[in-house]
């Protein structure tokens, strides 16, 4: 694919060479997101889409004039860049937990997908609690603090208030689960 031609296409307001650098390297894309992040097919088309979009734009725009590497490579690194943004965005930590999966030989593909759509449901549904709840629960079960420096991260009162607060978020959470048909609690 002749990079300087698609520069000149886009400058002249011709799109032609987005569909064909979109047709060309689509679908390598989706895998890779696919494999890297755990992104199914459709969010990594969109994701995908959005590359192409920025590097139209970035064109037309001049901030892109000339290329060192190649379109592949500057569309993937937009990609993987909104990929690491979504992430990051929307309080998703699920990147290392799918690198696990995927180096757990002894299981099949499917039990592999499955923890993958579980973990991304409960990253879902831990998102939609109270921020209170939300903080207190992610200090306790992420960053494995204790009730007392939960309590000084916090400034609890007290520490039986951590306790209480822990208690009461843990039954918001479960109900959330709950109502999400997750798993039977």
């Amino acid at each position: 694919m002749k990079l300087k031609s698609i520069f000149q296409e886009l400058q002249n307001g011709d799109e032609s060479g987005l569909i064909k650098v979109y047709q060309r390297f689509g679908d390598e894309f989706v895998g890779y997101a696919k494999k890297k992040y755990g992104i199914d097919n459709d969010n990594a088309r969109d994701f995908f889409i959005e590359s192409v979009i920025e590097f139209r734009r970035n064109v037309v725009n001049g901030k892109l004039s000339q290329l060192d590497g190649n379109v592949k490579t500057y569309l993937f690194t937009i990609g993987r860049n909104l990929i690491l943004n979504h992430i990051r965005e929307n309080k998703l930590d699920y990147v290392a937990d799918m690198k696990d999966y995927q180096s757990e030989s002894q299981e099949s593909h499917q039990e592999v997908l499955e923890k993958r759509e579980f973990v991304l449901s409960f990253s879902s549904v831990f998102k939609q609690l109270p921020e209170n709840c939300y903080e207190i629960l992610k200090l306790f079960y992420y960053q494995n603090m204790t009730n007392k420096q939960v309590q000084q991260k916090l400034a609890y009162q007290s520490i039986e208030t951590v306790r209480t607060r822990k208690y009461k978020c843990t039954r918001k959470l479960k109900q959330l689960i709950s109502d999400q048909n997750m798993f039977d609690i």
